[in-house]
């Protein structure tokens, strides 16, 4: 299993540059916005700002720290983001801004491409062997796990 201390995962700006997110994992290795299969990040969301489209692509977004945000969508629907380690599934391709509750939050993305990948997203408990610091990441094959506090992880299964 590939350990991914959250120390060594890199920084990059938003797909629409409006905050920076940190890369935990991707399929193929080193596929951009537009030709992932699937991707892994956590991302700080520090003011009220509009949310990146990605066409053909499930997400799944987790409040991991802080007071959380409502997605509100062009379509006129909602996602309420206020408990924290309860994975939320939207169409990525919806336009959405995002409205903060009391403060910066910190989220983690799921997303996987239609046609591509499906994911399998859950909280699990932390197995013994995964680093201690929330946001370190285990990597085998096409499942991931990512720390979320002292006993649970963010499972992620992709096929």
């Amino acid at each position: 299993m590939q350990i991914i201390p959250v120390t060594q995962q890199r920084s990059m700006p938003w797909k629409n540059g409006q905050g920076v997110s940190w890369h935990i994992a991707v399929d193929p290795d080193g596929a951009g916005f537009e030709d992932f299969a699937w991707r892994i990040s956590r991302a700080a969301i520090m003011r009220d700002s509009a949310f990146s489209a990605f066409a053909d692509t499930e997400r799944w977004i987790t409040l991991i720290q802080g007071e959380g945000c409502a997605l509100r969508f062009a379509d006129g629907g909602a996602l309420m983001l206020r408990k924290p380690f309860v994975p939320m599934r939207f169409d990525g391709a919806r336009e959405a801004k995002c409205k903060l509750s009391a403060g910066p939050c910190t989220v983690l993305n799921v997303m996987a491409r239609r046609g591509r990948a499906e994911a399998d997203v859950a909280v699990v408990a932390a197995p013994g062997d995964l680093p201690p610091e929330i946001g370190d990441a285990a990597r085998d094959g096409n499942l991931i796990l990512v720390r979320l506090d002292a006993t649970r992880v963010l499972r992620v299964r992709f096929s």
